[in-house]
């Protein structure tokens, strides 16, 4: 089934930083039809030697249920945990990736490139044997974004509203019993978000798409 959800723009704010900052990701989307349930937003810290058990899930936000229309919130989450990162994850390129999902239907994953590297010419030049975190800056790569949409099951109220009426033909023994369809809330705000308090507002001019 084609999306009802496509992602318009993404920036990594506050690019580059040090290390220990907290991620702030402006996302701008559109959906094309109302979005009854939620859609959950999770950054992820993918760890350098690709044990999946080593990611750090940073944070998660649901915003839900959506109305048609351009939308665009700021998704903040804070560092990884230092502690459970190893030389080289500080010193070599790892990955962050923003997984949106819906119905717990992962339906796009995008992907940067992160390098953590000293500033300092003199740790440049001769970087020590144990990285020194509070001299090391995050740089997100925005030159080299992976983008992976997935097919997922969206609502259809056409498909479900068959199904009811399949049910009730089989309880009832009635051959013409119709399900009405379930109206949609017109006073139901732009971006609803249950367990984070975001700063969301609608988005302004429609943009190509792009992930910066």
């Amino acid at each position: 089934m084609c999306s009802r959800l496509n992602i318009c723009t993404v920036n990594i704010l506050d690019n580059p930083a040090k290390i220990e900052t907290t991620f702030k990701v402006e996302i701008t989307f559109e959906v094309f039809e109302y979005l009854k349930d939620d859609v959950e937003w999770e950054l992820v810290f993918v760890a350098n030697d690709g044990k999946e058990e080593r990611d750090q899930l940073l944070d998660s936000v649901v915003i839900g249920p959506i109305r048609d229309g351009r939308h665009k919130f700021v998704f903040e989450a804070p560092a990884p945990d230092m502690e459970k990162l190893n030389n080289e994850d500080l010193t070599d390129v790892t990955v962050l990736l923003l997984r949106c999902k819906y119905r717990e239907q992962m339906f796009v994953k995008i992907a940067w490139f992160v390098a953590h590297e000293y500033t300092d010419p003199e740790l440049i030049e001769t970087p020590p044997e144990k990285p020194i975190i509070e001299k090391l800056q995050r740089n997100v790569s925005t030159e080299d974004v992976r983008v992976t949409y997935y097919a997922i099951k969206w609502d259809d109220p056409v498909m479900d509203d068959e199904e009811n009426q399949g049910e009730q033909r089989l309880e009832t023994e009635q051959s013409h019993t119709e399900t009405a369809q379930e109206p949609v809330d017109t006073n139901v705000e732009n971006v609803n978000p249950i367990n984070h308090q975001k700063n969301i507002t609608e988005a302004g001019a429609e943009q190509p798409m792009a992930v910066d």
